[in-house]
């Protein structure tokens, strides 16, 4: 070590070159920094060639200091016909990697199955860049993954993961991913299988590929796949996502076996037209989408009980207008659903799906919302109820100031409820803006023309009262009006 502490892993006589064997100098200089803490290893730039010392080992070569500093614009690269499952390990806690680049040298047959991997505690990997994975089974080659998060209480930022069967993975805790590119994979852009997470969070993170690939993919997704895995939170903020692999892609997103998922902010593109957007599948407890756009439709995937608790969809688009999906929100089966401030598109059946299971608490709220169906000879329901999920079954339905604007030349309808359910309120869908006024009784004058829909505001609400009234039916004017919201 020099006096300003810095451990050059030359001086240990690694080359760089492209041909040298640098694997024991490499490794030798890792184990210097372990009994100096706060040392900077250095590794200038060029192509440090590095595999396995041994046949037992399963990386190339491994950082197992604590409290140091891993950097310099160097490239690993994985020397062909090791036994490496790795060729970054990070083992050791709160160290800072930087500017490192890791090639698995995949054209093809054998190569190292993942290219960086972080194993520890507290450590903060910037601008590490991992490429030429294998991309898995597909093509009879190991499935790899390009960088792996695998310890606890980490960041991952501006770290850039190209080619791989899963460009991004984390299976740690308490965990963030920012800033990163998850490009050309296989089969996962960021993918979460580990089943014992607290909580993740995932930010700005893009993921895009055209790889041709041959069974499911997803841009993201969540799936412990483990019977007593407890994942409890994800946030995922700011993201975009091209799942284009071909013909295989099914998911622009998916998440099961976790409870909170937050979704906010984030755009999911794609053109392939049986990808489903956004997909809920089994033992997710409750689902925010926020402020995002999903290029064809919200899905729930699981038939099995337990349901979801609850679905939230505020100030959302789903469907681009071209991916004519049978429904915006298909295959509904949830406690609690509520849509507010969100454009339905595109869809050629119904705007939402309801599969709801009889006999049990439901709560479908839709709040200024736009239902926009396609088709060219049939009528497109806003809200189509399945015989499973007669929305008679529902205990409350809620359907305020939403309109209409159907592309088809079909007539657009809502299908939704039993009329004699005094639990249900609110009208039906209208082809204009629902307008809001106030007074303090329901309208009795003719000298406006009302609507089913429209709603007045109660001036003088009082304990037991009523916040308001609702038009149920606009003729003979001036219409009937319901109370709605009963003030305990």
């Amino acid at each position: 070590m020099n006096q300003l502490g810095y451990i050059d892993v030359r001086e240990f006589g690694a080359k760089g070159d492209g041909q040298a064997d640098d694997t024991k100098a490499i490794q030798d200089a890792f184990n210097a920094a372990n009994s100096l803490p706060g040392v900077t290893v250095f590794v200038p730039p060029g192509e440090y060639m590095v595999g396995s010392l041994n046949a037992q080992s399963i990386r190339a070569v491994d950082f197992g200091a604590s409290n140091c500093k891993l950097t310099g614009g160097g490239t690993f690269k994985y020397r062909l016909g090791c036994n490496n499952n790795a060729v970054l390990r990070i083992s050791g806690d709160n160290n800072s990697i930087e500017w490192i680049r890791v090639d698995c040298n995949w054209s093809g047959g054998a190569a190292a199955t993942s290219g960086y991997r972080d194993n520890g505690k507290y450590n903060r990997s910037r601008d590490i860049v991992a490429f030429n994975v294998a991309p898995g089974p597909d093509q009879g080659d190991p499935q790899g993954d390009c960088l792996q998060h695998m310890g606890e209480v980490g960041t991952m930022h501006r770290c850039i993961a190209l080619g791989g069967y899963t460009s991004l993975r984390d299976a740690g805790d308490y965990n963030v991913m920012q800033y990163c590119l998850g490009l050309e994979y296989a089969r996962k852009g960021y993918n979460n299988s580990f089943k014992f997470t607290t909580w993740t969070c995932v930010i700005g993170v893009h993921t895009e590929s055209t790889y041709v690939s041959t069974t499911g993919a997803a841009g993201y997704q969540i799936d412990p796949e483990a019977e007593n895995a407890t994942f409890d939170r994800a946030i995922f903020r700011d993201c975009t996502g091209r799942p284009e692999t071909e013909p295989g892609t099914t998911n622009g997103t998916k998440f099961a076996v976790i409870k909170d998922v937050y979704f906010d902010g984030c755009q999911v593109f794609h053109t392939t037209t049986t990808v489903t957007t956004f997909r809920v599948a089994e033992r997710v407890d409750r689902v925010r989408v926020k402020d995002s756009f999903l290029a064809r439709d919200f899905f729930f995937e699981s038939m099995l009980t337990p349901y979801p608790e609850e679905a939230r969809l505020e100030r959302v688009i789903i469907g681009d207008g071209t991916q004519d999906p049978n429904y915006a929100v298909g295959r509904g089966r949830c406690d609690i659903l509520k849509i507010a401030d969100s454009v339905l598109n595109g869809y050629t059946l119904g705007g939402i799906e309801w599969c709801g299971p009889d006999g049990t608490y439901t709560l479908i709220a839709t709040t200024n919302c736009e239902f926009n169906g396609k088709k060219n000879n049939d009528t497109t329901f806003d809200i189509d109820p399945t015989s499973v999920g007669l929305l008679n079954h529902s205990r409350k339905l809620q359907w305020l100031g939403n309109r209409r604007s159907n592309s088809g030349t079909g007539t657009a309808s809502a299908q939704f409820t039993d009329p004699n359910d005094s639990d249900n309120i609110l009208g039906t869908t209208q082809d204009a803006s629902t307008r809001v006024y106030a007074h303090s009784a329901a309208p009795t004058s003719n000298l406006v023309t009302w609507a089913i829909g429209d709603i007045v505001m109660n001036t003088s609400p009082a304990s037991l009262g009523y916040i308001g009234w609702v038009c149920t039916s606009a003729t003979p004017s001036p219409g009937t009006w319901k109370q709605w919201g009963a003030i305990s």
